[in-house]
């Protein structure tokens, strides 16, 4: 079950066994009671998940062939990036000045939340976007 509170328009659930995006609609038809919120579920935060994110890709491919993702990245601005590992999400804040060392660049490790409405809404907190994910019916 997924609290109403930790939901927003666009967040992405699993309702009635199927992976759905929340349209305003919906989201007022759980506010008000019309859906059963024990019928919600989230998306767990799985490698083939990544797959549907709209980020850049950082691979390596190994002996048998098969790439393997290691990191997606996306560039906020000049200075900003999100690095997204399978187990953590690390935040890069670089200077705004054009000469700076790695000491001058700041680091921030945050653990991988487990459900994609919760990386969603990371995401918007950190950048004032909407996290892009292919693939999801709208309901």
């Amino acid at each position: 079950m997924v609290k109403s509170s930790e939901l927003r328009i666009g967040n992405c659930i699993i309702y009635g066994g199927f992976e759905i995006a929340l349209t305003a609609n919906t989201f007022v038809r759980i506010l008000n009671g019309g859906i059963d919120r024990m019928s919600i579920e989230g998306i767990p935060i799985i490698p083939k998940i990544f797959e549907k994110f709209t980020f850049d890709r950082i691979t390596e491919t190994f002996d048998d062939g098969k790439d393997v993702i290691i990191r997606l990245f996306k560039e906020i601005d000049n200075y900003t990036e999100l690095n997204f590992y399978p187990d953590k999400i690390i935040i890069v804040q670089k200077p705004r000045s054009s000469v700076y060392t790695m000491a001058d660049i700041s680091f921030v490790h945050l653990p991988m939340p487990m459900f994609v409405h919760q990386l969603q809404n990371l995401y918007h907190s950190l950048t004032g976007q909407e996290l892009e994910i292919k693939e999801l019916a709208h309901a």
